[in-house]
């Protein structure tokens, strides 16, 4: 029987890293990728605002699949995946708000729900809000994968 383990090392193998002209790597998707991963992905971005695909999504698709490649369990990985850190350079940070305008959302939502003090904690805050609305998407798919599997 395969496991969460198993899928999500199954789908991160369709997930690989190319490089732009400019020297820029990225993620993305491989050609020869099933429609199912497809269509999450599809579904990641329509989760979070309906956006087009961009760099950074498909990098936190690639870090929930590592994650949840390392998970034992259901329960090792829903605490792989809360523990999933945003970054810490105020640079980078400034960097994920202004590569789209829907970051502007999860910043309102930090301030709101995580009642963050500074600039730096919300935009920290703003962005792990940002990468587990991805990891709900890609954990849920997962899931269902296992459990079609049965």
């Amino acid at each position: 029987m395969e496991t969460l383990k198993d899928k999500a090392e199954f789908y991160a193998n369709f997930l690989e890293t190319k490089t732009r002209a400019n020297g820029q790597k990225f993620i993305c998707q491989t050609d020869n990728a099933p429609k199912e991963f497809t269509e999450m992905i599809r579904n990641v971005h329509e989760a979070i605002g309906g956006r087009l695909p961009c760099d950074q999504v498909y990098d936190v698709i690639s870090e929930v699949l590592d994650l949840l490649s390392d998970a034992n369990d259901q329960d090792h990985a829903e605490t792989l995946i809360n523990e999933i850190e945003a970054d810490i350079y105020t640079s980078d940070l400034i960097a994920w708000f202004s590569a789209h305008n829907g970051n502007a959302e999860y910043l309102t939502r930090a301030i709101q729900e995580c009642g963050s003090q500074t600039g730096d904690q919300a935009l920290i805050s703003a962005q792990y809000l940002f990468k587990q609305d991805i990891a709900a998407v890609v954990f849920s798919f997962i899931n269902a994968e296992v459990e079609q599997a049965k």
